[in-house]
């Protein structure tokens, strides 16, 4: 399916940016990467003792949940396209897949600073994982979501279709399928930025009507 630690998330002169970190949107909401902060840190024992105090361990420090939101949503996002982005996958990878879809928009809903928008690329990104691993009723079920919580927004809008005809198509309903793509298709054709129609249209493509 956007600062500082703040976690603002904002589409802003084609970036969104996340979490004290930036990501290209080039265009699809699956194109989204978030940079969250959590890069692997070597931390030398005089630097917790600066922080925590002598002999105490980083454990003792309280728990930041917002915090730990704020990191999760954007990694799982990111981590889930690390798998998604191959071209075969074993079991254990597809059931992995899904797993850090699902943490990723669960993390979401518990920011006091998530967006329709965060909501709507996040469904949708559970939707292709379903779509992909062969769960139509879930797909279809979480594209819904993406299309409730987009608004007005033709882009996000154009892609929660493309969801739920791609969980119809596997599903067998190529007919119901084939009426989503047109919807689509339709919204593509109202989009103004170029980058935006094109990848919509690339995508509607490969549903399989």
């Amino acid at each position: 399916m956007g600062g500082a630690l703040g976690g603002v998330v904002a589409l802003v002169s084609g970036r969104m940016e996340v979490g004290g970190g930036r990501a290209a949107a080039r265009g699809k909401p699956h194109d989204f990467r978030y940079d969250c902060c959590c890069e692997r840190m070597e931390i030398s024992r005089d630097l917790v003792d600066s922080v925590v105090g002598k002999g105490r361990s980083l454990m003792s420090l309280p728990f930041d949940a917002a915090l730990a939101h704020k990191q999760f949503s954007a990694h799982c996002f990111n981590a889930t396209w690390e798998l998604l982005d191959r071209a075969e996958r074993t079991e254990s990878e597809q059931r992995e897949m899904l797993s850090r879809a699902l943490a990723s928009l669960w993390h979401w809903r518990q920011r006091a600073d998530v967006t329709p928008k965060n909501l709507s690329i996040g469904c949708w990104q559970v939707a292709r994982v379903c779509a992909v691993i062969g769960e139509p009723g879930l797909a279809a079920r979480f594209a819904e979501e993406s299309l409730e919580t987009a608004g007005d927004d033709l882009f996000l809008r154009g892609y929660a279709l493309e969801g739920l005809a791609r969980a119809a198509a596997i599903s067998g309903d190529v007919e119901r399928a084939g009426q989503l793509v047109e919807e689509a298709r339709a919204l593509a054709g109202r989009l103004l930025a170029a980058g935006e129609r094109e990848a919509l249209l690339a995508d509607l493509a490969t549903v399989g009507v």
